[in-house]
């Protein structure tokens, strides 16, 4: 009812596909869309997500992080599991991981039917000479598209990129950013996917697709590095709180230790009718208040 009764937009799931963002109808709720701005008296969530669904995951996160940092106190971004996620490529697109024996890298376990790295590496090698081998094949290139086919399910996001990269290449004349494009504010023609804009995306290698990945989640300037530090697991707007899915019996009042291991569970969890022994279990917080801030400082720590 609060929402219904004021100035909250709430925007779910854009997923980086923002060719058409400016066509989004807002006004009633104080949006306006050029460099994004927001109306007086008004709040704005974004529900996470902001990446995988089109060739504007870099434009987009940099957009809602300008509006955030003019507005504060009045802009809410949701960290979803899609952007959580890429904090993967942190490790497992290392130097030192790629020494990981290929058989020792196997399929997500929430995903019977996914492929493991060497299933994936051998359907690869069906394309190549006879003599390839899968080490080989073993590059960052394939690991990559190997992680987002086969274990975070955005298949198109690989050539999403190299598209992103090619358009903002012709924007700013170069990729990675420097410094001065950084700071400069999204305006009409970064934010639309420019499809009456021709754009060569054979110049933009393989390799400067994985630098990119790299680049945006492991540089302090990188777009959804930039979107994760600013944005929150939950956040509350009167006698509402946003998340990015949902918060049920399970997960109301928890906080996850930073010892926490998210795989399958061996043994049933811990019932908190006592606060546990254990660091590793995490704990319960009955003010939501405190619950929220809570969570999201588990999310920055």
């Amino acid at each position: 009812e609060y929402v219904q009764r004021s100035n909250v937009l709430y925007w779910e799931e854009h997923e980086g596909h923002n060719n058409n963002i400016s066509s989004t109808t807002t006004n009633n709720c104080g949006i306006t869309f050029q460099r994004l701005k927001l109306r007086p008296n008004t709040h704005f969530v974004y529900g996470g997500d902001s990446v995988d669904k089109g060739p504007g995951d870099i434009r987009l996160c940099r957009a809602l992080v300008d509006l955030k940092k003019q507005y504060p106190d009045h802009v809410h971004l949701l960290v979803g599991n899609r952007d959580l996620n890429k904090i993967r490529f942190s490790s497992e697109l290392s130097d030192d991981d790629m020494k990981r024996p290929i058989e020792d890298i196997k399929r997500p376990f929430w995903d019977s039917n996914a492929k493991s790295y060497k299933e994936h590496l051998d359907e690869v090698k069906q394309t190549h000479a006879a003599d390839c081998t899968l080490d080989d094949l073993n590059t960052k290139t394939e690991r990559l598209r190997w992680m987002l086919k086969h274990t975070l399910g955005c298949p198109d996001t690989f050539e999403f990129r190299r598209e992103e990269i090619a358009h903002l290449d012709k924007i700013y004349g170069s990729y990675p950013p420097t410094c001065e494009t950084h700071e400069s504010s999204p305006v009409p023609t970064v934010l639309h996917r420019t499809n009456d804009v021709d754009v060569d995306t054979t110049k933009v290698t393989d390799e400067d697709v994985v630098e990119s990945f790299n680049y945006e989640i492991n540089h302090s300037e990188g777009s959804l590095r930039q979107y994760l530090h600013h944005a929150s697991i939950a956040s509350i707007i009167g006698n509402t709180i946003f998340v990015h899915g949902a918060i049920d019996r399970l997960t109301m009042r928890f906080v996850p230790s930073k010892y926490s291991k998210f795989d399958l569970p061996t043994s049933p969890p811990p019932s908190f009718a006592e606060p546990s022994i254990d660091i590793a279990d995490g704990m319960m917080i009955d003010d939501v208040h405190e619950w929220v801030q809570s969570l999201n400082k588990y999310l920055h720590d």
